[in-house]
């Protein structure tokens, strides 16, 4: 699969998983790679383990990494990284280690929450964010409820909905809620593009990684590209 390769003008290029083309998804390592590409940002995807740590794992286990299936949420957070990984930056991230990286590196963060998530999921979460400067800090869920539980908690934060179907009842609700829509690439994401720019919508599109469909979003003003590819 190629690489991007494209004029992006105002749009937000962003790395979902750090850049693993040449390291392990969601690990240091795979960040701290994206940091020092021509990104924008950053796309994780959140998990809490046994012990209430923040994590970031596109996966339930740490199959990928270490190939066992070891599942993140019934562990302690030390007692995973006693687990032998690929090398000394290729293990599970926390969030706050995450957060220092894209402060260090001007990267916008986008947090993709994984569920599930309840009360104390989003109170503990929020906390953190609270200790950081979360002005460049994006909140993704596929859940209105747990959107609008942050928007109760802090109406600062920049919340967007992330969903694979689009229809107009999507966009009012979006609309009334001042949150983004993140999709993926079908038949009518342009016309729904076009739609939430005339009302203000920050939209996204997620796994585009094929340089003639990030140039046709970006000629239609797609806000943001969130992409495995980059060179």
């Amino acid at each position: 699969m190629g690489s991007i390769k494209i004029n992006r003008n105002k749009t937000l290029l962003v790395s979902d998983g750090g850049n693993i083309v040449n390291e392990i998804d969601h690990t240091y390592s795979a960040f701290l790679a994206a940091c020092n590409k021509d990104y924008d940002g950053i796309l994780a995807h959140i998990r809490f383990t046994k012990d209430r740590e923040i994590v970031c794992s596109r996966n339930r286990s740490l199959y990928k990494i270490i190939k066992r299936k070891i599942h993140i949420s019934q562990h302690k957070y030390n007692d995973l990284l006693n687990y032998e990984y690929p090398n000394k930056y290729s293990f599970l991230t926390k969030l706050e280690e995450l957060i220092e990286l894209s402060v260090r590196y001007h990267q916008h963060l986008y947090l993709k929450l994984c569920q599930p998530i309840g009360c104390l999921e989003i109170d503990q979460l929020h906390k953190l964010l609270r200790k950081v400067n979360y002005v460049n800090i994006s909140i993704i869920v596929n859940d209105y409820n747990i959107l609008n539980s942050f928007k109760e908690i802090d109406r600062k934060l920049s919340l967007l909905y992330i969903t694979d179907h689009i229809d107009e009842e999507i966009i009012n609700i979006c609309k009334s809620n001042n949150f983004g829509i993140i999709t993926s690439l079908n038949n009518n994401t342009i016309d729904y593009l076009k739609i939430s720019k005339e009302n203000n919508i920050k939209f996204g599109v997620y796994n585009i990684n094929n340089p003639i469909d990030a140039s046709i979003l970006i000629d239609n003003n797609v806000d943001i590209l969130f992409t495995n590819h980059l060179e």
